[in-house]
């Protein structure tokens, strides 16, 4: 193994010990132990990386802290500023909006030793009716509160995520005063040249403004790393070319390619075009894949003056050393996504595309070609199985859309950094700027129409995925042993076609096997019945006993339709049998977005008076006409206007229609779902009225509480009638509108009634056991 390797796993190593908060005394026992076991050069190297990257990264994680919400105050830098509008923030929202982002503490109250938190800062509270930026100082005061936890099942947990990455709490501003550098004695002193570069970054965006779209969002993407949002970025997230659009190696090699050209004959050259490649980190951020890029050009470039005439130099050796200082530099990468991204795809490069490109099915390509084709795969190769993993879906055609998008931004980088430099010279830069808005234009609607394309994404579940990484593992293991070790010393040009044969076969139908088998112990099965975190909404999923999958109303966030796709991945399906909707109030339909575009969703069941609603229509008719009529996939929709059942087994869901309706109110809408399974029933009310229930009488085990816990949503009458022993409670956290009301909750405690609710709680899953129903909250 190469000392570079050993310098990577031992900053990696040091940087998971920091994060762990292992104490110092037994990180040296540790150290120690390593030392009385072997001792030489490269262990006590390894070790000293180790303290090295304990030392250097224990700062950056932060311990939690253990305190609930409290009003504090805090002198506090803005080091990262976004402007939100009010609607982004939350459903109902009624403010205007502010600003949010990331801030360093100054000082802060004695219990809090973390450097950064995260903040919101309403407009009301602006200083001096001055929008904050970024390097602004303020003294604040505020609620303070911990990072949430995991609130759904695989879903994303806002502690994990931002402790990972130095942020410790989270701060809603609710004053502000401005404190000037010299109240902090100087302590806030930095260098004029990087103030310098966040607003030359303002205003090299700024020229970009005045493309059409979508130029003047990729351009911006693939210039300065400031990436586009809405769909132009689920364009590229859809065809697996999102990476395209971070700055990376092929950014460096073309901006080092064109300065190399203009400086190779002047003395120092070297150093002038590594300080100008820094100037760019420095322009763009320093993100694990930018800083990889840097290294992998700066160290040869500096250490080794003849490393144009040695390709070999961009090897393991130099990919490893060059993820041991990232590392270095930045602690956080080791949970960065990015950072396995950019080394995998670099490793795919390396390792697997120059014997691509000498296989026979490329030789007949063109040169230019053959080397896009072999590195496209390469990389791709590499960095599938983490795509696939954290965003479940497979880009069909992957390899075109990367393939196209490589050959086009190889154009557009260079052609984009030539127009930042010359956009004063009227002439050239409308040649330019129409060159640019050309390609951008031909990209963004290359990728449209792959999009569009039938089965564009496949829709891989957890069990499978493993199963498909483990049955390759074994196969090509089992083929390198039993072809390679154990025919080592003879003449394997010797060994007959039909043996060979037999062996790949034999190997081929036990790596089936493992690949069934896998699938099969990872897939879970049975009843389980899942009330999810929406927010402010409503969200539940079921599983059936033989494998089926309902959604009984869908949230109100995008984020709730991934937190459906996360829990349908790990069940092992594929689709969605059926999707629920109680009535068109957005809380309860919103999530079902993407699951209805992508065609995951079979069948559609809603009120007649839901489906007649014209924004609840328009929302299905515009979420059909977008992408199931490509996929030549039908939707059925169904209209509850009586008494309808769902029957599989033992188990059936009953829709039950309003009885009677008000036009003015669309809770009116709701219809009541009732989940019967053996001795065990569920009802699911959306926000209907009192009135709804006055002939329903039917014990039941698990009631959600309708309209989340609001005044007046349940009487006395009503739970002695129909006597439920567990409640569940969907509300978001600290929501505007005060669900649950005290009122509500007063009555379940005072009619004995266990309850659960998911601001709190998390997701509540009930599941059935020996026929016993067990119930799992998702914080405990």
């Amino acid at each position: 193994m190469p000392p570079s390797l050993y310098l990577f796993l031992g900053v990696m190593g040091g940087v998971y010990l920091a994060y762990l908060k292992i104490p110092v005394l037994l990180l040296f026992s540790l150290i120690i132990g390593l030392l009385m076991i072997k001792l030489n050069l490269r262990s006590i190297l390894i070790i000293l990386f180790v303290i090295l990257a304990f030392f250097r990264a224990y700062p950056s994680f932060p311990s939690e802290i253990n305190f609930k919400d409290t009003e504090t105050s805090f002198t506090i830098r803005l080091t990262d500023v976004e402007k939100v509008k009010g609607e982004s923030l939350y459903p109902g929202y009624s403010g205007s909006g502010g600003v949010r982002g990331i801030g360093r503490v100054i000082s802060g109250p004695s219990f809090y030793k973390a450097p950064y938190l995260r903040f919101f800062i309403p407009e009301k509270a602006y200083v001096a009716d001055r929008e904050p930026v970024e390097g602004d100082v303020y003294c604040t005061s505020g609620n303070l509160r911990p990072l949430r936890p995991r609130l759904n099942p695989y879903g994303f947990s806002e502690k994990e995520f931002y402790q990972r990455r130095g942020i410790s709490g989270v701060l809603s501003v609710e004053k502000l005063e401005v404190v000037t550098i010299s109240q902090n004695k100087g302590c806030l002193y930095e260098w004029q040249f990087f103030k310098l570069l966040p607003n030359l970054r303002k205003y090299l965006f700024s020229i970009f403004q005045d493309f059409p779209s979508p130029a003047k969002e990729i351009l911006p993407a693939l210039t300065l790393g400031i990436k586009p949002d809405g769909e132009i970025k689920e364009t590229f997230r859809a065809t697996g070319t999102s990476h395209l659009l971070v700055v990376s190696g092929l950014h460096f090699a073309l901006l080092f390619s064109f300065l190399f050209s203009i400086l190779k004959g002047i003395n120092y050259s070297k150093f002038l075009i590594f300080l100008i490649l820094l100037i760019y980190l420095l322009l763009v951020g320093a993100s694990p894949s930018s800083l990889r890029a840097i290294i992998m050009v700066g160290l040869p470039l500096l250490l080794f003056p003849g490393f144009l005439r040695k390709r070999s130099f961009y090897s393991f050796p130099l990919l490893f050393s060059a993820g041991a200082l990232v590392l270095l530099i930045l602690p956080y990468s080791i949970f960065d996504l990015g950072f396995y991204l950019s080394f995998g795809a670099t490793a795919g490069i390396i390792l697997i595309s120059p014997h691509l490109k000498e296989s026979r099915p490329l030789k007949i390509l063109p040169g230019f070609l053959r080397d896009s084709l072999s590195i496209t795969l390469g990389a791709n190769l590499v960095i599938l199985p983490l795509l696939l993993y954290n965003f479940l879906e497979f880009p069909t055609y992957i390899i075109p859309s990367n393939l196209l998008g490589t050959i086009i931004i190889s154009f557009l980088l260079p052609l984009g950094f030539l127009y930042l430099l010359l956009h004063p010279l009227p002439v050239l830069s409308l040649i330019l700027k129409s060159i640019l808005t050309g390609l951008s234009f031909f990209l963004y609607e290359g990728f449209q129409f792959i999009a569009r394309l039938p089965y564009s994404n496949i829709f891989i579940p957890f069990p499978l995925l493993v199963g498909i990484l483990l049955s390759s593992f074994t196969f090509f293991v089992l083929y390198y042993f039993l072809r390679v070790k154990t025919l080592s010393g003879r003449n394997i040009s010797r060994i007959s076609s039909d043996g060979n044969t037999l062996m790949v076969g034999n190997i081929f139908i036990l790596s089936i096997l493992v690949l069934i088998i896998t699938t099969k112990l990872l897939t879970p099965s049975g009843f389980e019945l899942t009330f999810l975190y929406a927010g402010q909404g409503d969200g539940a999923m079921l599983r059936t006993p033989a494998g089926q999958v309902y959604i009984l109303d869908a949230g109100s966030r995008k984020e709730d339709g991934t937190n459906y796709l996360r829990l349908l991945s790990r069940w092992g399906k594929t689709s969605i049998d059926g999707l629920i909707i109680t009535h068109p109030h957005s809380d309860h339909y919103k999530g079902a977005e993407e699951l209805i575009q992508k065609g995951y969703v079979k069948k559609i069941y809603s009120s007649s008076p839901s489906l007649s609603n014209p924004v609840f229509n328009k929302f299905l008719m515009d979420s059909l006409g977008k992408k199931t009529a490509i996929l030549g996939k039908k939707i059925v929709i169904y209209k509850i206007e009586k008494n309808t059942l769902i029957k599989e087994g033992n188990l059936i869901i009953k829709l039950i229609p309003p009885s009677e309706i008000n036009t003015d109110d669309l809770n009116t809408f709701s219809i009541l779902i009732e989940v019967s399974f053996k001795d065990f029933d569920f009802l699911l009310p959306g926000d209907a009225p009192i009135s709804h229930f006055q002939k329903y009488s039917k014990d039941i085990e698990v009631l959600r509480v309708p309209h989340h816990g609001a005044r007046n949503s349940l009487s006395s009458e009503l739970l002695g009638r129909i006597k439920p022993e567990t409640a569940v409670i969907s509300a978001g956290i600290k929501n505007p509108f005060g669900h649950p009301h005290l009122e509500t909750v007063k009555l379940l405690e005072e009619s004995g009634i266990d309850y659960f609710l998911t601001s709190k709680d998390g997701a509540i899953t009930f599941r059935l056991k020996r026929n016993q129903l067990t119930i799992h909250p998702q914080i405990k």
